[in-house]
Formats: structure tokens, C-alpha cells, sequence
């Protein structure tokens, strides 16, 4: 019976659903801004050096 309640989609309500599709697309969001803003931080750095 808690099997099957799990798997069903009647079990979660919409709005549960739709805070776990926000955090996804903000996490992944993140993780796009960090890799195209800091790669090149990074290069910069290890090829000039910190003062």
C-alpha cells in the first residue's frame, strides 16, 4: 500500500512538485553561471598570478 502511494502521482500535491522542479532548474542555473564566470577567473589567475 506505501509502495504504491509513493509511486502514484495523486500522492505528492502540485505545489510540491512544482518546489521540486524550481530547485532543480535554480540549482542547474547555478552550476551554468559558476562554470561560464569563474572558468575563466580561474585561468586568468594561475596564468598572471596574485599580486
Amino acid at each position: 500500500m506505501i509502495g504504491f502511494l509513493i509511486r502514484s502521482p495523486q500522492a505528492f500535491s502540485t505545489y510540491f512538485l512544482e518546489g521540486v522542479e524550481l530547485s532543480l532548474v535554480s540549482s542547474m542555473t547555478a552550476a551554468v553561471i559558476d562554470v561560464l564566470a569563474f572558468t575563466p577567473l580561474a585561468y586568468y589567475l594561475s596564468r598572471v598570478g596574485i599580486p
